[in-house]
């Protein structure tokens, strides 16, 4: 049995040598055209900050006229 194992071994060392080598030789190109994405933030006006606060609530911060976003990506804010 550790013949075996010993010689399967060997042999996937040996295939696998075999990939890197071949894919040295060639090359694959992908090219893909990701749409800009465009969006309007919409933050309250009344909102204050006052100078030195840690924290400050915005209220309700919403998004509108939101196109090209890709499936499952977000818009993260950060103020």
């Amino acid at each position: 049995m550790k013949k075996f194992f010993a010689i399967l071994l060997a042999v996937t060392l040996l295939a696998s040598m075999a990939t890197v080598v071949s894919a040295a030789e060639s090359t694959t190109t992908l090219s893909t055209t990701v749409p800009a994405a465009s969006y309007t933030l919409n933050i309250p006006t009344e909102i204050k900050v006052d100078f030195g606060a840690k924290s400050t609530d915005f209220g309700k911060i919403t998004v509108t006229n939101s196109s090209g976003f890709a499936v499952g990506k977000n818009l993260n804010v950060t103020v």
